[in-house]
């Protein structure tokens, strides 16, 4: 079982809190691999560290798609960089290669074009959302009063905080999507409004 401070000390600098669950998921796989406290390995060269990590990684692949292995092995990585230590894994093995699913499509220009067709107006505003650029739970965490501009022929610029990197992030609202959100915003606007018992 992992030393609690020590775990909750380098949880504590992650914002995110599904990160932080995965982590300590990941954790604890790797204590169900190595059969030691994850805070044990403080007490190793890089080199091994780096030999650890690579059997770890080797015994989860024989049971789990590349991409599980990604995530589970940046785990214990994640937490030694945070103590100070540099795992002297081999590159060769690919540990962060990300592989595509078969659930994974990427959309071509045609496809989107065509969704483009049928959309409704919702769908539409939902569309140019996701086209900002953003990381989707950044996307989620848009207001309309954010977007409640009056069109113009101009982009629009919005500045937001990211959630993950905690930057400055400035995207541009272009007229197209100006003149959707003029369109949606009256009826989210109508939503919000409550009728309050007399």
């Amino acid at each position: 079982m992992a030393d609690l401070g020590k775990m909750n000390d380098w949880l504590g600098t992650i914002p995110s809190p599904q990160t932080r669950k995965n982590y300590r998921n990941g954790i604890r796989r790797f204590e169900e691999f190595y059969q030691k406290p994850v805070e044990s390995l403080l007490e190793l060269s890089d080199t091994e560290l780096g030999h650890i990590i690579e059997k770890f990684y080797s015994h989860l692949k024989q049971n789990h798609p590349q991409n599980t292995c990604r995530n589970l092995v940046n785990c214990p990585i994640q937490y030694l960089k945070y103590f100070g230590k540099n795992p002297k894994y081999k590159k060769s093995l690919g540990i962060y290669t990300t592989t595509l699913t078969t659930r994974d499509h990427l959309l071509t220009v045609y496809e989107v074009r065509e969704m483009w067709k049928i959309a409704s107006l919702e769908e539409k505003v939902m569309m140019k959302t996701w086209m900002l650029g953003l990381r989707i739970s950044d996307c989620t965490k848009l207001e309309w009063r954010q977007l409640d501009f009056k069109p113009s022929e101009e982009p629009q610029e919005l500045i937001i905080t990211t959630g993950k990197e905690n930057i400055t992030a400035h995207v541009f609202i272009d007229p197209e999507f100006q003149k959707l959100l003029a369109k949606q915003i009256p009826v989210l606007k109508k939503r919000q409004q409550v009728s309050l018992p007399v």
